[in-house]
C-alpha cells in the first residue's frame, strides 16, 4: 500500500531483486552475477511477474495448490468458469482461442487488491483519462480482473482529477425578463441594448488600423444592427449612435453596461437635449 504508481512499484521490486542477488553473491558466491547500471526491460518484466504472483498468492491460494498438482480447480471457485491454467507461476485464462505462446493468455487478478488498483490507474493514465468502458477493454489485453467493470468504476470514481473533469457543469438561475423584453406591440429597436466588440484589424494603405463594432440589439425581437466605431472615444460612439437612429429611428430606452465611452456618450446626449 506504500506505492501509488505501478511504475514506481516495479522499479522498487527491481532494486529489491538486485539487493537479494547482491546478498547471495556476498555470502555464497556460486556463479552469481550482480546486475549493475540502469534498470533493463527484462528486470522490469521479472519484477512485474513477481508482483502478480504476490497478488495471486494471497487471493487464489487453493487454486494455485490445485493447479500445481495438475488438478482442476473446485467448481465453487471464483475462477472455475474461466478454465484457468498455470504458466510460469501465474494463473491465466485459458480461452477458446488456442495460442502457441501461453504468455499471451490474460493473467487473472482479484478485484479488491492494491495491485489491481495500480494497474487500472496505469492504463487509465496512459490512455488520457478515458472512461469506464475503455479501461476494461485495454486491461484485458494482459489481465483479466474479476468484476472488472465495477472495479474500474470504483477506482476511477475515487480519483480527484476525473471527478473534477466529469463533474456536472454549474448552472445559475437566469434573471427575470424586464417588461421591455416582452412588449409585443412595439416596432423593432424600440428598446435596445448596446455594446462593443472587437478590435478588428483593417488595412488602411500600407498599415493596419484597429476598428471596433458597435452592436445594437432589439430587446424584444433580438434583431441586430452593427455600426463601425473607429475608436473607443465618446465622439465615435455618438457618431455610431446617430447613424443607427437615422436608419432605425430613435429608441425609447437604451440599456448598456458602464463602459466609459457609453457613460460619457449618455451624459453628452442629455446635456445636448437640455
Amino acid at each position: 500500500m506504500r506505492y501509488s504508481d505501478l511504475t514506481k512499484l516495479q522499479r522498487a521490486f527491481v532494486w529489491l531483486q538486485r539487493f537479494k542477488t547482491y546478498c547471495r553473491y556476498r555470502y555464497v558466491k556460486h556463479d552469481v552475477q550482480v546486475p549493475t547500471g540502469d534498470i533493463t526491460v527484462i528486470e522490469v518484466r521479472n519484477a512485474t511477474r513477481d508482483i502478480l504472483k504476490c497478488a495471486q498468492k494471497g487471493n487464489f491460494s487453493e487454486e494455485l495448490s490445485a493447479l500445481k498438482m495438475d488438478n482442476p480447480v473446485k467448481k465453487d471457485s471464483r475462477i472455475a468458469s474461466l478454465n484457468p491454467i498455470l504458466h510460469d507461476g501465474l494463473i491465466r485464462v485459458h480461452g477458446r482461442v488456442s495460442r502457441e505462446n501461453l504468455q499471451e493468455y490474460p493473467v487473472i487478478l482479484p478485484s479488491k487488491h492494491h495491485v489491481t488498483t495500480l494497474i487500472v490507474r496505469h492504463y487509465h493514465n496512459i490512455n488520457g483519462h478515458v472512461g469506464t468502458q475503455q479501461v476494461p477493454a485495454d486491461t484485458r489485453e494482459k489481465y483479466w480482473i474479476l468484476h472488472g467493470s465495477s472495479s474500474v468504476k470504483k477506482t476511477i470514481g475515487n480519483r480527484f482529477i476525473c471527478r473534477r473533469q466529469h463533474s456536472p457543469l454549474l448552472t445559475q438561475q437566469m434573471a427575470p425578463l424586464v417588461s421591455e423584453q416582452t412588449t409585443p406591440d412595439k416596432p423593432p429597436f424600440t428598446y435596445i441594448g448596446v455594446d462593443y466588440f472587437g478590435p478588428v484589424l483593417v488595412k488602411s494603405g500600407r498599415s493596419h488600423t484597429k476598428i471596433y463594432s458597435c452592436l445594437f440589439t432589439c430587446l424584444a425581437t433580438r434583431a441586430v444592427h452593427i455600426e463601425i466605431a473607429y475608436s473607443l472615444r465618446t465622439d465615435s460612439f455618438i457618431a455610431a449612435f446617430q447613424r443607427f437612429t437615422s436608419r432605425r429611428g430613435i429608441p425609447e430606452k437604451v440599456f448598456s453596461d458602464n463602459g466609459a465611452n457609453l457613460v460619457s456618450g449618455d451624459r453628452e446626449l442629455k446635456q445636448s437635449l437640455q
